[in-house]
């Protein structure tokens, strides 16, 4: 009983179950650390009955494609669409039906909100691209070659350890100089992720290829 208590407390945080772990497999979270998680936010295992939010925190949309989420709740709401530009949509929805949004709305991190008697509720719903950026040689099937820069091990004539962002934009002009058509520096590194409640100092020569070695030796 308890360990149901807690758990239904944590969701009700929005502390997940369980995450992907550095092996690509699904891993659940102890409960002690779904119990510190609670303390931290100075949450208790007793759950209130929550209202019912209308709309999710986040939608994701592919740009091109019908973009629709189904509204929750009863009545009727008020929307108002921003787009990151600015520009306002807006209409009436009712709870239980689906909302359409407006078929060109350009790609981009927007806020749609919907009012109701004084009450606000937010989602912020995001428009993706239908893939990432590729260069057209790529799509015509060509190759292209370049750098991949670990930043520490930047240096230049007057600095020993010079990885500093604004390094990068130089040497990516250089790189263009010399006709690469790919420059990838490699970030400032993280923790390992197959460790997540161990401190890690830094790891800076430490690429997610070499990582994925790691761990599959």
């Amino acid at each position: 009983m308890e360990t149901k208590r807690l758990d239904n407390a944590a969701l009700a945080a929005g502390i997940s179950p369980s995450y992907i772990n550095a092996h690509g497999k699904p891993q659940s979270i102890a409960a002690v650390t779904k119990q510190r998680l609670l303390n931290a936010m100075h949450r208790t295992t007793t759950v209130a009955k929550a209202a019912v939010n209308p709309l999710p925190n986040v939608q994701v949309f592919t740009h091109g494609k019908k973009m629709s989420l189904p509204v929750a709740g009863h009545g009727e709401f008020h929307w108002i669409l921003t787009t990151e530009e600015g520009k306002q949509y807006q209409g009436q929805v009712k709870g239980g039906d689906t909302l359409s949004l407006p078929t060109k709305l350009p790609e981009g991190y927007h806020t749609l909100t919907l009012t109701r008697n004084g009450d606000r509720w937010h989602c912020r719903a995001i428009v993706a691209p239908v893939r990432c950026y590729e260069p057209q040689a790529l799509k015509e099937g060509q190759k292209l070659w370049g750098a991949c820069v670990q930043l520490y091990t930047l240096r230049s004539e007057k600095k020993l350890g010079d990885w500093r962002l604004r390094r990068p934009a130089r040497d990516a002009a250089g790189n263009r100089s010399a006709r690469r058509g790919v420059y990838w520096p490699q970030p400032d590194s993280c923790a390992l992720s197959g460790q997540p409640g161990k401190r890690q100092p830094v790891q800076p020569l430490l690429a997610p290829l070499a990582e994925r070695y790691l761990y599959r030796r």
